[in-house]
């Protein structure tokens, strides 16, 4: 990431420190350090200005966000332990850092600085990996009558169901209307489906997603406009299927 052309007579060292100075990876200290050395040598406060330059790119597809007052400890917390970060495991850990940008200079610094912004984005939404969705439960509606068919998938934890329409069609003044019936139970309306789509999302109430559960039955029924009148299928049930875990469908 050093580029020594721009100024050959300056110290390397100072080169690596104005960088790591614009990422914002040094301690306090030594941030304090800079901006004095910054108001009082003229060549290093130019090393500064030509980093932030260079690094000028990296602001514009961000907003800028105040991070939580705790995050610095629990990023330590997160690495290396909530007791760590003041035992001597700390401190040797620290020297270690700063032996690495001594030895390997200023590309380092962005090197970490990319990792703690990433560490910190995790731990500010709540988790260092991508959230699991939680089990995944699907079906598949087989025709029953004429050739209507439809596929579901839904996502237990943020209660989305998704229907796939394959084939077939309600008919003038009529629509498909999906259940779901659990053992023993009455069917209970999940909404009419669109027409003329080839796939639509239903975001389900939490009492409605809670009746979707393995072994459940989804079905479709012929409806009239605008769905069944009656709370319960008036018409003949068209296509149905069971929902089964994702992985073994």
């Amino acid at each position: 990431m050093r580029d020594q052309t721009d100024n050959p007579a300056q110290p390397a060292d100072d080169d690596s420190l104005a960088a790591e100075y614009v990422l914002g990876v040094l301690d306090a200290a030594e941030r304090e350090s800079c901006a004095r050395r910054i108001e009082q040598d003229s060549a290093f406060a130019a090393l500064v200005v030509q980093w932030q330059e260079r690094l000028a790119s990296m602001n514009e597809t961000y907003e800028e966000v105040t991070p939580p007052a705790a995050i610095k400890s629990a990023i330590d917390g997160r690495l290396f332990g909530s007791e760590a970060a003041n035992s001597p495991l700390g401190e040797v850990l620290e020297q270690a850092q700063r032996g690495l940008w001594q030895r390997f200079g200023g590309w380092i610094s962005a090197a970490v600085a990319v990792l703690v912004l990433a560490i910190g984005v995790g731990l500010w939404s709540g988790a260092l990996l991508p959230i699991d969705k939680g089990p995944i439960l699907v079906a598949e509606l087989a025709a029953t009558e004429g050739r209507a068919s439809f596929d579901a998938r839904f996502e237990q934890q943020s209660g989305q169901l998704r229907i796939t329409f394959k084939n077939g069609v309600p008919g003038a003044e009529k629509d498909f209307e999906l259940w779901v019936i659990e053992e023993g139970q009455s069917p209970v309306s999940l909404g009419v489906l669109p027409q003329n789509v080839a796939s639509s999302d239903l975001d389900l109430s939490e009492p409605l997603a809670a009746k979707l559960t393995r072994g459940a039955v989804l079905a479709v029924s012929l409806e009239p406009k605008n769905g069944s009148p009656t709370g319960l299928p008036t018409g003949p049930v068209v296509a149905l299927g069971p929902l089964k875990d994702a992985l073994q469908s």
